[in-house]
């Protein structure tokens, strides 16, 4: 039986289309399926909890990278679930850069005709992450998404132009193989996959199944040096610039001078410790 959690939100226009082809898939292949909608937010997280307390393994996952990120905090045990991702977001960066089909055809002939492979993810302050867990300009966004009322990629445009113009960045120490270093920070990301921000290659060569992840820490700048630090980001250059540090490493822990707002593949969280390692190989993902 496969169990399908969806963000009704996503339910609109192309996506609804999306979610009948999706059923009707099912159908045509003689698979036993269940749809779940979510009616508000951490719902997901609900639903897949339950479900896998009560032994379901087959969970599939319809919306954009907050939605699997909700069915990833409530697996009771990733390891033992075949997880199943139909994009169906704004962004879907993490689907994009493991290898998932946007199509919805050629996604669930993944789902239905291949066997899941290995996928590393992150834990940090014991909450899960598929794809990247950040905090700098990327949370700033974030929140100044949150209280606008425009919408869609003007939005996020719109909201980018105002933290460039008045982001001042984070102070902190990171702490990487016991070395402990001092930082003021535009970004400080760590991934495993290497998109972002709606497209944005910030580690263009990250694998999602490498057994490591990808630390990325740009130095804070002023002026005409920020708006080329973001150009560098948006064009997937900026492991490129001088300022930039970029590490390989299995556990990092960074500590804020003042406590920062953290984002999870785009959710924010706040009274978080920065305290994250990698789970190798910690959940099986329908993917290319």
């Amino acid at each position: 039986m496969y169990h399908v959690i969806v963000n009704p939100n996503a339910c609109t226009g192309r996506s609804k289309k999306k979610l009948k082809k999706a059923e009707a898939i099912f159908r045509e292949n003689n698979k036993d399926y269940i749809v779940h909608y979510t009616e508000y937010p951490g719902h997901a997280t609900q639903i897949a909890r339950e479900l896998t307390q009560s032994g379901e393994r087959d969970i599939v996952a319809f919306g954009g990278d907050g939605t699997f990120n909700e069915v990833l905090n409530g697996l009771s045990d990733p390891s033992l679930v075949r997880l199943g991702l139909l994009p169906a977001g704004t962004a879907n960066d993490f689907s994009t850069f493991a290898g998932i089909p946007l199509n919805i055809n050629k996604a669930m002939d993944l789902i239905l005709h291949t066997e899941p492979k290995p996928c590393d993810y992150i834990v940090c302050g014991g909450v899960r992450s598929l794809n990247s867990v950040g905090t700098g300009i990327d949370v700033d966004v974030l929140q100044r998404c949150k209280a606008s009322k425009l919408l869609g990629k003007v939005r996020y445009w719109k909201c980018l132009l105002d933290s460039i113009r008045h982001f001042k960045g984070n102070e902190f120490e990171c702490t990487v193989n016991g070395e402990t270093k001092r930082y003021h920070a535009f970004l400080a990301v760590l991934c495993n996959g290497g998109m972002f921000g709606g497209g944005m290659k910030i580690c263009p060569d990250a694998k999602v199944d490498d057994n490591q992840l990808d630390l990325v820490i740009v130095d804070y700048l002023k002026g005409f040096k920020k708006l080329l630090a973001m150009l560098a980001l948006v064009r997937g250059k900026v492991l490129e610039l001088p300022a930039t540090t970029h590490m390989l490493v299995e556990e990092v822990n960074i500590v804020p001078d003042q406590c920062f707002i953290i984002q999870y593949d785009g959710e924010l969280y706040g009274g978080i410790p920065f305290q994250a390692s990698i789970q190798k190989n910690g959940i099986n993902i329908y993917r290319n």
